[in-house]
Protein backbone atom coordinates (compact mmCIF):
# COMPACT_ATOMS: atom_id res chain seq x y z
CA UNK A 1 0.00 0.00 0.00
CA UNK A 2 1.43 3.35 -1.09
CA UNK A 3 1.12 6.25 1.42
CA UNK A 4 0.14 9.56 -0.24
CA UNK A 5 0.52 12.44 2.17
CA UNK A 6 -0.77 14.83 0.00
CA UNK A 7 -3.84 12.62 -0.82
CA UNK A 8 -4.15 12.15 2.77
CA UNK A 9 -4.10 15.98 3.38
CA UNK A 10 -6.91 16.64 1.04
CA UNK A 11 -9.34 14.19 1.94
CA UNK A 12 -9.60 16.28 4.95
CA UNK A 13 -9.18 19.71 3.26
CA UNK A 14 -10.41 19.66 -0.66
CA UNK A 15 -12.61 22.86 -0.81
CA UNK A 16 -11.80 26.10 0.62
CA UNK A 17 -14.56 28.89 0.32
CA UNK A 18 -12.90 32.10 -0.20
CA UNK A 19 -13.75 35.82 -1.23
CA UNK A 20 -12.71 37.21 -4.62
CA UNK A 21 -13.88 40.34 -5.62
CA UNK A 22 -16.57 41.05 -3.08
CA UNK A 23 -18.15 37.66 -3.93
CA UNK A 24 -17.55 34.15 -2.40
CA UNK A 25 -15.15 31.61 -4.64
CA UNK A 26 -15.62 28.19 -4.29
CA UNK A 27 -12.01 26.49 -4.64
CA UNK A 28 -11.38 22.44 -5.06
CA UNK A 29 -8.64 20.28 -6.00
CA UNK A 30 -9.43 17.63 -9.13
CA UNK A 31 -7.31 15.66 -11.56
CA UNK A 32 -8.07 17.12 -15.44
CA UNK A 33 -6.36 14.99 -17.64
CA UNK A 34 -4.27 13.07 -14.73
CA UNK A 35 -2.92 16.14 -13.77
CA UNK A 36 -4.01 17.62 -10.03
CA UNK A 37 -5.49 20.90 -10.90
CA UNK A 38 -7.08 23.96 -8.44
CA UNK A 39 -10.51 24.78 -9.56
CA UNK A 40 -12.18 27.93 -8.67
CA UNK A 41 -16.03 28.53 -9.34
CA UNK A 42 -17.56 32.43 -9.28
CA UNK A 43 -21.00 33.29 -8.92
CA UNK A 44 -21.62 35.64 -12.16
CA UNK A 45 -24.94 36.99 -10.96
CA UNK A 46 -25.40 38.88 -14.78
CA UNK A 47 -25.44 35.32 -16.16
CA UNK A 48 -27.31 33.49 -13.58
CA UNK A 49 -24.28 30.57 -13.32
CA UNK A 50 -20.67 29.88 -11.87
CA UNK A 51 -17.59 31.02 -13.72
CA UNK A 52 -15.18 28.13 -13.66
CA UNK A 53 -11.95 29.20 -13.77
CA UNK A 54 -8.66 25.87 -13.39
CA UNK A 55 -5.23 26.84 -12.21
CA UNK A 56 -2.32 24.45 -12.87
CA UNK A 57 1.02 24.49 -14.14
CA UNK A 58 2.35 22.30 -16.76
CA UNK A 59 4.87 19.72 -15.44
CA UNK A 60 4.11 20.58 -12.00
CA UNK A 61 3.94 17.61 -9.23
CA UNK A 62 0.86 16.81 -6.98
CA UNK A 63 3.32 18.30 -4.23
CA UNK A 64 3.47 21.51 -5.75
CA UNK A 65 -0.33 22.07 -6.46
CA UNK A 66 -1.12 20.72 -3.18
CA UNK A 67 1.28 22.84 -1.55
CA UNK A 68 -0.26 26.01 -3.73
CA UNK A 69 -3.73 24.67 -2.43
CA UNK A 70 -2.81 24.91 1.45
CA UNK A 71 -1.59 28.07 0.99
CA UNK A 72 -4.39 29.50 -0.66
CA UNK A 73 -6.19 32.40 0.54
CA UNK A 74 -8.39 35.14 -0.21
CA UNK A 75 -4.70 37.18 -0.73
CA UNK A 76 -2.99 34.63 -2.72
CA UNK A 77 -6.73 34.01 -4.82
CA UNK A 78 -7.31 37.69 -5.90
CA UNK A 79 -3.79 37.84 -6.85
CA UNK A 80 -3.65 34.96 -9.24
CA UNK A 81 -7.52 35.69 -10.43
CA UNK A 82 -6.48 39.33 -11.33
CA UNK A 83 -2.99 38.24 -12.99
CA UNK A 84 -5.09 36.09 -15.11
CA UNK A 85 -8.11 38.50 -16.02
CA UNK A 86 -10.81 37.01 -14.42
CA UNK A 87 -11.79 40.03 -12.16
CA UNK A 88 -11.89 42.06 -15.34
CA UNK A 89 -13.52 39.39 -17.39
CA UNK A 90 -16.48 39.12 -14.48
CA UNK A 91 -16.95 43.31 -14.54
CA UNK A 92 -17.57 43.15 -18.57
CA UNK A 93 -20.08 39.91 -18.10
CA UNK A 94 -21.90 42.21 -15.21
CA UNK A 95 -21.96 45.48 -16.85
CA UNK A 96 -23.99 44.17 -20.20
Amino acid sequence: MVTDTHTLSRVQEHAKLLRYADRQALAYVMRINGDLTIIVQLWCASEDHQLRVSIGVDGSTDEVIGAAFADLNDESLALCLDELGVGQLLAEREAS
